[in-house]
C-alpha cells in the first residue's frame, strides 16, 4: 500500500536539492562522472550522475544498487533498439529534474505550490520521478522521499568537497568519488576509488518436468525461425488496481520468415516475465512444432531459454534488432500516435 510523504518531508528533500542546485554541479561533472553514496545500514550503494554539462536538461539521476547501474550501461550499449523499447533498461532509479513549468503534471505543480516555492524561468522547476519496471515515471512515495533526502545530503557534502578541490578524482580514468560513514572513525569519509561495475547473474530457469520435456522433444522439427520478446507500449494507463500509472507490456512471438505475429499476451506490472516468455514458447512448440531458431534480444532474455533450448535441441541466437517485432512496434506507434 502506497504511503505519501508529508509536506514537511518533501520540504526537507527540496531544501537540500536547492542547495545542490546552487553549486551548479553540471559545470563541474559530466554525465558519467559518478558520485557513489553508501548510507549506513543499507547494502546497496547509490550511484549519482549529474547530467546537463553537454547540453539538454539538468538532471540528477540516482541509480540504486547493482541493478540500477547495470541497467544504465545496458541502456547506453543498446542504442540501436527502437527508442520506445529502451525503457526496458530504465529501472530502479530516481530522477531529479530541473526543468520548465510546462513539464510538470498538475500533481507536481500543486506540490511545489503547497510547499511555498516560487520557481521562475527555464531549468528552475524541481520535480522527482521514480523509475520502476512496468510503471510510468511517478511521484516518490514516503519511503523514497526519506531515502532520497539522506542520499542528497551526502551528495551535497561530496560535491562541496570536490568543487572546493578538497579531493581530486580522475573520472576519465574510471574513478568515482565515494562517500561513506566510517564506524571506526565516527565520521563521513570522501575517497577516490575505482568505479567497479557489478556483474549481473541472470536467473536461469531449469525445467525439471521430465514429462513436459519429453513431449517437447517429440514435436516435429520445423524450418521456422521465430522471434520472442517483451515489448513496452509507450503510453500511460490508469488502473484503480494500482496506486500509480502503469506502462502496458506485451509478450510477442513472431515468425521471422513471413512476418506474422504468432501470439501476443498483455502483462500486468507484477506478472513474471520469465513465466510469460516460457509459456508463450512452450505453447507454440506444442501447437506448431520446434522452430529451427529462436531469436531473442539480449542476455537477460537468453538466460530464460538456455536450459529449455539445450534440452529440446533448438538453436538460440541473440540480435538486438528483431525485424518483425520491431516493425510491429513501429506500426503500433504510427497507428496509436
Amino acid at each position: 500500500m502506497r504511503k505519501e510523504a508529508t509536506l514537511e518531508q518533501w520540504k526537507e528533500l527540496y531544501d537540500i536539492t536547492i542547495k545542490i542546485k546552487e553549486l551548479n554541479p553540471w559545470e563541474h561533472l559530466w554525465d558519467l562522472d559518478f558520485i557513489t553514496i553508501i548510507l549506513p545500514g543499507i547494502i546497496d550503494p547509490f550511484y549519482c550522475a549529474i547530467m546537463g554539462r553537454g547540453g539538454g536538461n539538468f538532471v540528477i539521476s540516482t541509480y540504486i544498487g547493482a541493478e540500477g547501474i547495470h541497467n544504465l550501461y545496458e541502456y547506453l550499449e543498446n542504442d540501436d533498439l527502437p527508442y520506445s523499447q529502451l525503457m526496458r533498461y530504465q529501472n530502479n532509479n530516481i530522477l531529479c529534474h530541473f526543468g520548465d513549468r510546462e513539464e510538470l503534471t498538475k500533481q507536481e505543480w500543486q506540490l511545489i505550490k503547497d510547499l511555498g516555492y516560487k520557481f521562475r524561468g527555464r531549468n528552475n522547476w524541481i520535480y522527482f520521478h521514480h523509475i520502476e519496471k512496468g510503471y510510468f515515471p511517478y511521484l516518490l512515495d514516503q519511503a523514497q522521499v526519506l531515502q532520497q533526502t539522506q542520499v542528497f545530503k551526502q551528495l551535497y557534502a561530496a560535491l562541496c568537497a570536490y568543487i572546493n578541490k578538497e579531493i581530486a578524482v580522475d573520472f576519465e580514468k574510471g574513478e568515482t568519488l565515494q562517500r561513506f560513514y566510517s564506524e571506526e572513525e565516527q565520521e563521513w569519509i570522501n575517497q577516490r576509488t575505482p568505479m567497479i561495475l557489478p556483474i549481473i547473474e541472470y536467473r536461469v530457469p531449469i525445467i525439471e518436468d521430465e514429462i513436459l520435456i519429453a513431449r517437447l522433444k517429440k514435436q516435429s522439427r520445423t524450418v521456422i525461425e521465430v522471434e520472442i520478446d517483451i515489448i513496452y507500449m509507450p503510453m500511460e494507463i490508469r488502473d484503480k488496481e494500482y496506486d500509480k500509472p502503469i506502462i502496458p507490456r506485451m509478450c510477442i512471438l513472431a515468425d521471422s520468415e513471413n512476418g506474422m505475429i504468432l501470439s501476443h499476451a498483455m502483462l500486468a506490472p507484477d506478472d513474471d516475465d520469465v513465466n510469460e516468455l516460457l509459456h508463450s514458447f512452450i505453447s507454440f512448440i506444442l501447437e506448431v512444432g520446434k522452430p529451427r531458431t529462436l531469436w531473442i534480444r539480449d542476455e537477460a532474455t537468453e538466460s530464460v531459454f538456455i536450459d529449455i533450448c539445450e534440452k529440446i535441441g533448438v538453436n538460440l541466437e541473440i540480435s538486438s534488432s528483431l525485424e518483425i517485432i520491431d516493425h510491429f512496434i513501429e506500426t503500433f506507434n504510427e497507428d496509436e500516435f
